[in-house]
Protein backbone atom coordinates (compact mmCIF):
# COMPACT_ATOMS: atom_id res chain seq x y z
CA UNK A 1 0.00 0.00 0.00
CA UNK A 2 1.42 3.48 -1.08
CA UNK A 3 0.08 7.22 0.21
CA UNK A 4 -0.32 9.70 -2.74
CA UNK A 5 0.87 12.96 -1.68
CA UNK A 6 -0.86 15.84 -3.69
CA UNK A 7 -0.40 19.13 -3.77
CA UNK A 8 -2.10 21.24 -0.44
CA UNK A 9 -5.42 22.87 -0.82
CA UNK A 10 -7.27 26.37 0.70
CA UNK A 11 -4.19 28.20 1.15
CA UNK A 12 -5.20 31.20 2.93
CA UNK A 13 -3.25 34.90 2.59
CA UNK A 14 -1.32 35.20 5.03
CA UNK A 15 -1.82 38.07 8.46
CA UNK A 16 0.66 40.95 8.77
CA UNK A 17 1.42 42.76 12.22
CA UNK A 18 3.53 44.44 13.99
CA UNK A 19 5.64 46.58 11.27
CA UNK A 20 8.47 48.23 11.91
CA UNK A 21 10.81 51.05 9.95
CA UNK A 22 12.32 47.25 8.82
CA UNK A 23 10.24 44.41 10.13
CA UNK A 24 6.83 42.98 10.19
CA UNK A 25 5.48 39.85 11.62
CA UNK A 26 3.58 37.52 9.44
CA UNK A 27 1.28 34.64 10.13
CA UNK A 28 -0.39 32.29 8.43
CA UNK A 29 -2.70 29.21 8.99
CA UNK A 30 -1.79 24.96 7.56
CA UNK A 31 -4.14 24.48 4.11
CA UNK A 32 -7.43 23.31 4.66
CA UNK A 33 -6.58 20.35 2.58
CA UNK A 34 -2.74 19.27 3.41
CA UNK A 35 -2.85 16.61 0.97
CA UNK A 36 -0.02 15.06 2.62
CA UNK A 37 3.20 16.46 4.13
CA UNK A 38 3.67 20.26 4.38
CA UNK A 39 7.89 20.14 3.83
CA UNK A 40 8.17 23.86 3.65
CA UNK A 41 6.25 27.11 2.85
CA UNK A 42 7.41 29.70 0.46
CA UNK A 43 7.34 33.25 1.43
CA UNK A 44 6.68 35.68 -1.68
CA UNK A 45 7.13 39.28 -1.05
CA UNK A 46 4.94 41.90 -3.66
CA UNK A 47 4.20 39.20 -6.11
CA UNK A 48 7.93 37.38 -6.36
CA UNK A 49 9.41 34.75 -4.15
CA UNK A 50 11.49 36.47 -0.98
CA UNK A 51 15.46 35.64 -1.49
CA UNK A 52 14.49 31.48 -1.78
CA UNK A 53 13.22 32.25 1.55
CA UNK A 54 11.16 28.73 2.92
CA UNK A 55 9.76 28.12 6.53
CA UNK A 56 10.26 24.59 7.66
CA UNK A 57 6.60 23.00 7.27
CA UNK A 58 5.82 23.08 10.93
CA UNK A 59 6.26 26.84 11.22
CA UNK A 60 3.06 28.86 10.70
CA UNK A 61 5.19 32.66 11.62
CA UNK A 62 8.21 34.47 10.91
CA UNK A 63 9.83 37.91 11.24
CA UNK A 64 10.45 39.12 8.03
CA UNK A 65 13.60 42.15 8.18
CA UNK A 66 15.64 43.97 5.71
CA UNK A 67 12.21 46.08 4.43
CA UNK A 68 12.96 49.53 3.10
CA UNK A 69 11.69 52.20 5.77
CA UNK A 70 7.60 53.69 4.49
CA UNK A 71 6.98 51.34 2.09
CA UNK A 72 4.23 49.18 0.96
CA UNK A 73 4.20 45.35 0.81
CA UNK A 74 1.77 42.49 0.38
CA UNK A 75 2.85 38.98 1.20
CA UNK A 76 1.92 35.61 0.05
CA UNK A 77 3.02 32.13 1.05
CA UNK A 78 3.22 28.62 -0.93
CA UNK A 79 2.34 25.82 1.06
CA UNK A 80 4.42 22.60 -0.60
CA UNK A 81 4.27 19.04 -0.16
CA UNK A 82 6.18 16.48 -2.18
CA UNK A 83 4.12 16.47 -5.15
CA UNK A 84 3.87 20.37 -5.50
CA UNK A 85 2.91 23.80 -3.59
CA UNK A 86 0.17 26.02 -4.13
CA UNK A 87 -0.12 29.73 -3.79
CA UNK A 88 -1.90 31.62 -1.17
CA UNK A 89 -3.66 34.81 -2.57
CA UNK A 90 -1.77 38.11 -1.55
CA UNK A 91 -2.48 39.31 2.29
CA UNK A 92 -3.99 42.96 3.07
CA UNK A 93 -1.16 45.87 1.82
CA UNK A 94 0.78 46.66 4.65
CA UNK A 95 2.97 49.99 5.10
CA UNK A 96 6.32 49.92 7.13
CA UNK A 97 6.55 52.48 9.19
CA UNK A 98 8.45 55.99 9.00
CA UNK A 99 12.04 56.02 10.10
CA UNK A 100 13.96 59.31 10.28
CA UNK A 101 15.91 60.34 7.01
CA UNK A 102 18.99 58.71 5.91
CA UNK A 103 22.00 60.00 3.18
CA UNK A 104 21.58 63.61 4.53
CA UNK A 105 24.13 65.86 2.40
CA UNK A 106 25.66 69.22 4.27
CA UNK A 107 24.29 72.08 3.06
CA UNK A 108 26.64 74.56 1.09
CA UNK A 109 26.67 78.35 2.60
CA UNK A 110 27.70 81.40 0.68
CA UNK A 111 28.24 84.85 2.33
CA UNK A 112 27.97 87.59 0.88
CA UNK A 113 28.11 90.27 3.53
CA UNK A 114 29.58 89.89 6.94
CA UNK A 115 25.39 89.90 8.63
CA UNK A 116 24.42 87.13 6.01
CA UNK A 117 24.46 83.79 4.51
CA UNK A 118 22.88 82.21 1.82
CA UNK A 119 21.62 78.50 2.61
CA UNK A 120 21.51 75.68 -0.08
CA UNK A 121 20.29 71.72 0.60
CA UNK A 122 19.42 68.87 -1.70
CA UNK A 123 17.06 66.19 0.00
CA UNK A 124 18.28 63.15 1.14
CA UNK A 125 18.96 60.54 -0.61
CA UNK A 126 16.68 58.34 1.74
CA UNK A 127 14.03 60.36 3.15
CA UNK A 128 12.36 57.10 5.03
CA UNK A 129 8.77 59.14 4.89
CA UNK A 130 7.22 61.81 4.55
CA UNK A 131 9.52 65.04 4.66
CA UNK A 132 7.15 67.91 6.64
CA UNK A 133 9.64 70.45 7.31
CA UNK A 134 13.48 71.55 7.22
CA UNK A 135 15.44 72.92 10.14
CA UNK A 136 18.00 74.94 9.94
CA UNK A 137 20.43 75.94 13.33
CA UNK A 138 23.28 78.26 13.67
CA UNK A 139 25.92 77.19 15.66
CA UNK A 140 28.16 80.37 17.05
CA UNK A 141 31.59 79.59 17.50
CA UNK A 142 33.02 81.28 21.13
CA UNK A 143 34.88 83.90 20.70
CA UNK A 144 37.59 84.48 23.66
CA UNK A 145 39.12 87.15 24.65
CA UNK A 146 42.58 87.62 25.63
CA UNK A 147 43.62 89.95 28.09
CA UNK A 148 45.92 92.90 27.17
Amino acid sequence: MSLCSLEPEGVSAPQISNPTPHTLDMMWVTPTRVNGIIVEYKIYENGTQRDTVSVDGNMTTMRVDDLIPYTLYTYAVAACTIAGCTLSSSSAPVRTTKAFAEGIPAPSLVSKTPTSVFLKWTPPQLPNGDILQYSIQRRLQARHSLPL
